[in-house]
């Protein structure tokens, strides 16, 4: 994020501010990302990182309510697995958008529909 120049609130920075759970970067401003090739750019507001396999055992068991939380609470978010996913769960839930790592050039949009680039 800081990389490309997105403003955005750090987990630290949102417990400061009394927020008990947090995911990992509250951004200050929405961004678009396209999570697949030929799939429509979804809105997040949050993104959280997991340094697992996004498994559907693990995704009910260890992540759905807390990622549901930070959805209710700040709007639709991403999670990156930094090792991948298994892929029945890509439209697991509307407001959590699932990705593999950090999106490629080209898949991370600003409101205004310009591309998020490296600075």
């Amino acid at each position: 994020l800081e990389r490309h120049r997105v403003p955005f609130a750090h987990e630290a920075d949102l417990r400061a501010r009394g927020f008990a759970k947090t995911p990992d970067a509250h951004l200050a401003v929405p961004l678009g990302v396209v999570a697949a090739p030929g799939a429509r750019a979804r809105v997040v507001h949050w993104v959280d990182s997991k340094a697992t396999f996004g498994s559907p055992a693990a995704y009910e068991r260890d992540h759905r309510d807390q990622l549901r939380g930070y959805a209710n609470r700040l709007g639709a978010g991403a999670v990156i697995y930094w090792f991948g996913f298994a892929t029945e769960l890509q439209d697991a839930d509307d407001d959590i958008t699932l990705l593999d790592g950090w999106p490629d050039a080209g898949t991370l949009f600003w409101p205004d529909g310009e591309p998020v680039l490296p600075g």
